[in-house]
């Protein structure tokens, strides 16, 4: 049976989560993958929505717990995540030991900013999925460029050797849990939703062709008016359509089907008309002809606990 992809679309969250949460209950059993900092609230809403009982079916993680999830089933974890105070000294030892093979660095090596820049390059690459390996394939490039990119992935490469002797990179769990996704099943009796995310890191969307290759449905809910960018990429929601785009490839490469989206309308939008109509065409120079929907009116604040005594400047719709 073909795995599938189903995007939950639309500009109200609310209206958006009750379908999410509906196509939840119809679940055994899922995983709903949230932010770090969601995860109490959305269990909150689960609780409220579907009941303790049903509640208990679903499991809410963020991509951290969830790496935690797979390392206790199938192992993955052994020996001490480093901290911030140990990432420096260890990247300050793999600078001085590869100092004679430096060429545009060689200047910086003892400098401690720089050791610092260096802690939050690795994190930068680690979070990007990038690899000093593949940062190394830039050392071929002339000049400037191709100096940096070799220097940088000769250091890199030792403190990851160096860091993975003594301690455990909480920035490498997304990899190591893909590297056990890629030889066992974790998620092909459960159903993925996801939910609050604008955009993805580049180990988070490993991790997600790894949930596509083995779930039966993955939903992801996204908060856009459409999947598909005709503004060029200046419209409001360009960033997540974007991630909407990249997360149909991926489902593609994993061999899994991407349905028709659901497009979440509000069934009791209360709001003027003139405010739907300020969202549905916020970035447009003009509002569509034909309609005469009121005023909106847009106040300049003097400050942030101020409360501004200018004359309101007006925009009609």
């Amino acid at each position: 049976m073909e795995n599938l992809l189903r995007f939950i679309i639309g500009t109200n969250e609310e209206a958006r989560r009750k379908i999410l949460y509906e196509d939840i209950a119809k679940e055994n059993s899922a995983f709903l993958i949230v932010p770090e900092q969601f995860s109490f609230e959305s269990e909150k809403l689960l609780d409220e929505f579907l009941g303790t009982q049903k509640s208990r079916d679903v499991e809410v993680l963020s991509f951290s717990r969830l790496c935690n999830s797979i390392f206790r089933k199938f192992g993955g974890v052994a020996g001490e995540y480093c901290d911030d105070t140990a990432k420096l000294l260890l990247m300050g030892a793999a600078l001085s030991a590869c100092e004679d093979e430096l060429k545009y660095y060689k200047k910086n090596v003892h400098g401690a900013p720089f050791i610092q820049k260096l802690v939050a390059a690795d994190t930068e690459l680690k979070n990007a999925g990038i690899s000093p390996a593949e940062l190394g394939a830039f050392s071929e490039s002339d000049g400037t460029l191709g100096e940096k990119a070799a220097d940088l992935s000769t250091v890199f490469e030792l403190y990851n050797t160096m860091l993975e002797k003594s301690y455990i990179d909480p920035l490498t769990d997304i990899k190591r849990a893909c590297e056990i996704l890629s030889e066992n099943d974790f998620f092909s009796e459960k159903a993925v939703f996801v939910d609050n995310f604008t955009g993805f890191t580049g180990s988070e969307y490993k991790m997600l062709r790894a949930i596509l290759e083995q779930a039966p449905l993955v939903e992801i809910s996204l908060c856009c008016d459409s999947v598909y960018d005709r503004t060029g990429g200046t419209g409001l929601f360009s960033k997540t359509q974007r991630t909407a785009g990249k997360l149909e490839k991926l489902a593609k490469d994993a061999g899994a089907a991407v349905k028709t989206p659901v497009f979440a309308e509000s069934e009791n939008d209360r709001r003027p008309e003139a405010i739907i109509d300020l969202e549905e065409n916020f970035l447009q120079s003009s509002s569509p002809k034909g309609k005469n929907l009121g005023e909106v009116r847009f106040i300049k604040a003097l400050g942030p606990t101020e409360r501004s005594s200018a004359r309101p400047k007006r925009a009609t719709s």
